[in-house]
């Protein structure tokens, strides 16, 4: 080859290189514009809206469901792809029974804790800001609220953040309780019964009897009181040592607590006697009794990762059975009146547990309102789930 047409086969490459580099800017810049011009459209029209990928980064706030056991609501976190952007708190409106979710859009209110009354007719709602306010209804509507359709009652306001809200299971009481204080009210006048200063836990607990006399809450760094919630006195004072309490309850017929700690620890107490019963170390976040207080439900991280519920006889301590099959922690446990125990994971996926039987009923996702899927799983046997199950507790 002449070097002369070595000059022009250089020149030639040449041009072809900085003719796909050209074309290459060229596609580069019509897919930026497109993607900026849908998010511009997005911008005018206010809209707001999260990939799935995101909204699977989902946290579990807070959940509580009704005394009937059709209904749950529960606080959550996710990352909001919007003009405003951001980490958003909203409240979900769950039917259990229908295996369906429904945000409110409340987030403006930036929600911090929940409750469901007994009669599944109000929506408790504690914020940042130290105000309580409520929502009724309606609960059975099937189609998906907006906005405007939701509108909060200013109930009151507490000096503190209220970390947790509860109604007692009589649906006569709503109490809230927060870093330095627990108040009770009437329900629903909204009289104020109660308004007991604690030296504080780094996030409150509050949990009713089952007869709904009595409350379980923060007393002294390090302790935890029982107390009648009518009169304020006080029954027992409970020490459970070293760590904060992340979450407690009272068995329905007071005579037991539990808690989980900040350390790993889940401790039982006798509320006559005030003596320890057992421990055990779970690393549990969440405790819940069973309806007829034989049973203590905690979560636990799984060993290849996810989460898995431990089940414990409540008065000795002896663990009965390991409720596998979370793919994430599940840091919200329940108890329905019929014996269901609900746990709530990570990913938003909600798990119905037969504990008699050691087994899932069924599990649905709570993302389902994020997208046109419905998730919804029954359990896989065709027969009563409890015939002839030789696991029983």
């Amino acid at each position: 080859m002449t070097k002369r047409n070595r000059g022009l086969a250089r020149r030639t490459l040449l041009r072809r290189a900085v003719r796909f580099a050209f074309l290459t800017c060229v596609f580069s810049l019509v897919i930026v514009l497109m993607a900026f011009a849908e998010a511009l459209v997005l911008w005018l029209g206010g809209n707001d809206f999260a990939s799935k990928a995101l909204l699977n980064k989902i946290s579990i706030g807070d959940f509580s469901i009704s005394a009937n056991g059709e209904w749950g609501v529960s606080r959550v976190s996710f990352t909001r792809k919007s003009r405003r952007g951001g980490v958003v708190h909203d409240v979900i409106v769950h039917n259990l029974r229908g295996q369906s979710a429904v945000p409110l859009h409340v987030s403006r209110y930036r929600p911090r804790c929940v409750a469901v009354s007994p009669t599944s007719d109000v929506v408790a709602i504690g914020c940042w800001d130290g105000s309580i306010r409520t929502w009724s209804g309606p609960f059975d509507r099937e189609a998906g609220l907006s906005a405007s359709d939701v509108r909060l009652r200013l109930h009151d306001r507490v000096p503190d953040h209220p970390a947790c809200l509860a109604f007692s299971p009589d649906g006569r009481l709503l109490a809230a309780s927060g870093m330095r204080f627990t108040h009770v009210w009437r329900w629903p006048s909204g009289e104020l019964l109660q308004k007991r200063s604690h030296d504080g836990d780094l996030q409150g607990f509050l949990s009713f009897s089952g007869e709904s006399r009595r409350i379980l809450s923060p007393g002294a760094i390090g302790e935890a009181c029982l107390w009648e919630a009518h009169t304020g006195q006080t029954i027992r004072v409970i020490s459970h040592g070293d760590g904060y309490v992340v979450d407690a309850a009272v068995s329905p017929d007071a005579r037991l607590a539990a808690f989980a700690d900040s350390i790993g620890r889940l401790r039982v107490y006798s509320l006559v006697s005030g003596e320890e019963l057992w421990c055990q170390s779970t690393w549990g976040r969440s405790v819940a009794f069973s309806p007829d207080g034989r049973f203590l439900a905690t979560d636990c991280p799984a060993a290849g990762g996810g989460g898995r519920v431990n089940l414990y006889d409540a008065t000795s301590g002896q663990r009965m059975c390991e409720l596998a099959g979370h793919d994430a922690l599940c840091p919200r446990l329940a108890f329905a009146p019929d014996g269901l125990l609900y746990s709530y994971d990570q990913l938003g996926v909600i798990r119905a547990w037969n504990v008699e039987c050691q087994r899932e009923q069924w599990y649905f996702s709570t993302l389902a309102w994020a997208s046109d899927n419905q998730f919804f799983h029954e359990a896989s046997e065709q027969d009563d789930p409890c015939r002839d199950h030789n696991d029983r507790l």
